[in-house]
């Protein structure tokens, strides 16, 4: 329980730490703010100042925050790579709707991949869904340098379809 004057009380004005002088209490309030409106205009600074609210909160170091990170991460690249066989199965069968909703999800779960959004290209087509397979594969060129070959020629097959030929570069 908290007693009067204890400075770690929350509740108790007593322990707020004013300055004398009202007009240096207003210079902190509006230096605090102008810094937060600097941290939040910046979408890195913001990210950086988010995760150490959460450090703060959580009581785990800026180290441990990383390696659980990675660690989720990991186990959501494992789901994936679970569920990308489930969906060649399907893509085998013939099951092209199937496969186009595990590679969605797949995307889902690791956004930063561009094997599935290539994959999804291929099934889409399939699909004749010309417009998806053309984002799904721009996103995979994108993303990465794996499959940069397949993924233009994937965006080519959908454009072509699409009638738009001559904007496959």
């Amino acid at each position: 329980m908290f007693r009067g004057g204890d400075p770690l009380n929350p509740y108790d004005p007593a322990s707020l730490d004013f300055p004398d002088n009202p007009f240096e209490f207003m210079r902190r309030v509006q230096e605090s703010q102008r810094r937060l409106a600097e941290i939040y205009s910046d979408p890195e600074k913001r990210e950086e100042y988010e995760h150490a609210e959460e450090r703060e909160r959580t009581g785990e170091t800026e180290s441990e925050q990383m390696l659980q990170e990675k660690r989720e991460w990991a186990e959501e690249a494992a789901k994936s790579a679970e569920m990308k066989i489930q969906g060649n199965n399907a893509f085998r069968n013939g099951d092209y709707k199937t496969a186009f909703i595990i590679y969605t999800a797949c995307g889902v779960l690791t956004p930063h991949e561009p094997l599935y959004c290539l994959n999804r290209a291929a099934i889409a087509l399939k699909l004749k869904l010309y417009e998806t397979a053309v984002k799904d594969a721009s996103d995979a060129i994108e993303r990465g340098n794996f499959n940069r070959v397949k993924a233009h020629f994937r965006r080519g097959q959908a454009l072509d379809r699409y009638g738009l030929a001559g904007l496959a570069t």
